[in-house]
């Protein structure tokens, strides 16, 4: 029996769904899928294929009726395949060219007409259409990673090489494999025909990258990049496509397609695989979702765990880093032990190869005592030798090989010693190198080196040490040179610093007695400097009260004067006496001199005073400072005599 459908679905029926049915972006992919809709299409700039429709499969494997109509466009994966077969074809064969691969089937261009070649409609030579392209071409390239520096100056006039290479990095986007062969321009020229560029390639405009071949060059690059950019459009929306299949609504609704056509027509056996399959699927996404969570987590821990090691390595850095140092000091020992090894070395090589004479020596001697001893045995055979001397010859080999013996530990025990000798001698030689050293020191203190030095004199005081040239001569002639000149001439240099000494101590003394001199001299002027102060302020206080006085004075013949004007003004009211009025005005005048010339010998005589003690002031700070410059500069030169004696 056939199942029917449950009558037609009104659109709230529609617009409402269950917990179990799809969501809405599953409803849309359905209706996608399910209702053929050419007018919103995208079709391709080129023709389309024959058949109109394609088979989409679901994820259980069905395939789904009245899919969308196909979309044609210019894969790479074709490009590939045509400029591998095609760009690796001879062109040495006689007769023979390059041809492309591409058969009548596939996609044309869309640009080209039905009369051949067109020209380029673009403004290929118009200034801002170069540098669109150009800025189009750098953001391309850096968005690839291009390996080379390029900038918008030089791609306004690129070199040839330049060029050929932007070109190569070009190809090598639709093919990883390409490289040129034979002529660069036939090489750029087949490619553009296989990629069946619109407008025409000339080979000569390739030899040379000219200021007016390059912007048809540029505008060819520019149509590749627009190419490129294209097809990665292309291949996102079919892996945004991908991952729509993947997120379940398509699977979904593929299923609920095929069961409800299974239900209708009574597959209960189909529509329970249709199921099953489902489950299947989902679960095995769930397990593809756990595995990737799991390897997330495990991710996350070993991430976790680096952060830990990377923070403990950053907290033993200060460790690390005293141990570098101590690492360092150690290696600049080692360097120093390495140069005293290398000069031990040396003298031991030195002392192998007078060895090694002398072992040729001890050899000739030994061939001379073998033919000796040959010539001898040589004798006794011809002899007679009885049991006696046989015996005593026994007796006489033993003694000798104990002899040999005693000999050879002999020769050890001096070996021994010598090589404890040298030893001592090197830890001798290494304390005379710094005894000289330091002397070389103290002798650039006392400036005695070099010779032309302050202290010198023409003498020179230079030591020069050196156990490995010279030997014994060396060391005569170094003991020597401190027997006759340098010991003389330090001597006489510290007799002349002895004689400077006591010099310098005398002075001193006298200088110590003058400094007690002057400091009592600076007292008794310390003590009459007080004397003059204590008159000086005995005398501001006479002239004080003097002033006081003359003030009163000065009032009383104010009061004086105010009162001759008074009866002066009467008297010239009552009457005109012209005597009495001159006197009174001479009266006057006289008591107004004296006033003025008793102030001003007032200031006169306190100028004076204080003129006088402020030289006496500096007198006697300038004479203490002089004597204490003078006891500091000899002070200063007896403890330089003493630190460099």
């Amino acid at each position: 029996m056939r199942r029917t459908t449950l009558g037609p679905i009104s659109s709230s029926q529609l617009n409402a769904r269950s917990s179990l049915a799809p969501t809405a972006s599953s409803r849309a992919s359905y209706d996608e899928y399910h209702i053929y809709k050419p007018a919103q299409m995208r079709q391709s700039v080129g023709p389309s294929t024959a058949n109109p429709s394609r088979r989409v499969s679901n994820s259980v494997g069905t395939s789904i009726p009245g899919s969308r109509v196909g979309r044609s466009s210019v894969s790479t994966k074709n490009i590939r395949s045509s400029v591998s077969s095609a760009s690796r074809l001879s062109s040495g064969a006689a007769g023979g060219r390059r041809s492309s691969t591409f058969s009548a089937g596939n996609r044309a261009s869309s640009i080209s007409t039905r009369n051949g070649v067109r020209q380029d409609p673009r403004p290929v030579t118009d200034k801002g259409f170069v540098n669109a392209s150009i800025h189009q071409l750098l953001e391309f390239l850096s968005a690839k990673q291009y390996d080379a520096i390029l900038s918008s100056k030089l791609l306004k006039g690129p070199t040839k090489k330049e060029a050929c290479n932007i070109l190569q990095f070009l190809f090598r986007q639709i093919d990883f494999n390409y490289a040129f062969e034979g002529k660069l321009e036939e090489e750029i020229a087949l490619f553009f025909k296989i990629l069946r560029y619109p407008f025409p390639m000339t080979k000569t405009s390739m030899v040379t990258v000219a200021p007016h071949s390059w912007p048809p060059l540029l505008a060819s690059i520019t149509w590749i990049i627009e190419l490129l950019n294209y097809d990665e459009t292309v291949e996102n929306a079919n892996r945004i496509e991908e991952m729509d299949e993947e997120n379940g609504d398509k699977a979904f609704l593929e299923y609920l397609n095929q069961a409800y056509r299974a239900f209708l027509s009574g597959e209960d056996e189909k529509y329970r695989m249709l199921e099953q399959q489902l489950a299947n699927q989902i679960d095995s996404k769930n397990q593809i979702i756990r595995d990737e969570y799991a390897q997330l987590i495990s991710t996350k821990e070993e991430l976790l765990q680096s952060i830990e090691q990377a923070k403990t390595a950053k907290s033993s850095l200060p460790s690390l880093n005293v141990r570098k140092a101590d690492y360092t000091s150690d290696l600049e020992k080692f360097k120093k032990l390495i140069a005293q090894l290398e000069n031990l070395k040396e003298s031991v090589l030195r002392k192998n190869d007078d060895g090694a004479v002398e072992l040729n020596a001890k050899k000739n001697e030994l061939v001379t005592l073998q033919n000796a001893i040959q010539s001898l045995r040589v004798k006794i055979g011809n002899q007679k030798i009885s049991a006696d001397d046989v015996q005593r010859m026994v007796q006489e080999r033993h003694r000798l090989q104990e002899l040999v013996q005693q000999t050879e530990q002999r020769q050890r025990d001096l070996q021994s010693e010598n090589w404890r000798l040298e030893t001592d001698l090197v830890e001798e030689m290494d304390q005379l190198e710094a005894q000289v050293k330091r002397y070389g020191q103290l002798a650039m203190q006392l400036k005695l080196l070099p010779s032309m030095a302050k202290n010198a004199h023409g003498v020179n005081y230079e030591l020069e040490l050196d156990m490995h040239v010279g030997k014994v001569d060396a060391a005569v002639y170094l003991s020597n040179h401190l027997r006759k000149h340098i010991r003389p001439a330090l001597s006489n240099l510290r007799k002349n610093r002895i004689d400077r000494l006591n010099v310098a101590l005398d002075e001193a003394s006298q200088l110590e007695q003058e400094t007690q001199k002057s400091g009592e001299v600076a007292s008794i002027e310390l003590q009459g400097v007080q004397g003059v102060e204590m008159k000086i302020r005995k005398v501001d206080d006479t002239l004080r009260r003097e002033k006081e006085t003359c003030d009163a004075i000065s009032k009383q013949h104010t009061a004086t004067t105010e009162d001759v004007e008074l009866r002066i003004a009467s008297i010239l009211n009552e009457a005109d006496l012209t005597a009495e009025e001159l006197q009174s005005r001479q009266l006057l005048e006289e008591a107004q001199n004296r006033s003025i010339a008793m102030c001003e010998s007032y200031e006169n005589l306190v100028e004076k005073y204080r003129h006088g003690f402020t030289n006496a002031l500096m007198a006697s700070n300038s004479h203490k400072e002089e004597i204490e410059r003078g006891v500091q500069t000899y002070a200063t030169e007896i403890k330089d005599f003493w630190q460099f004696n």
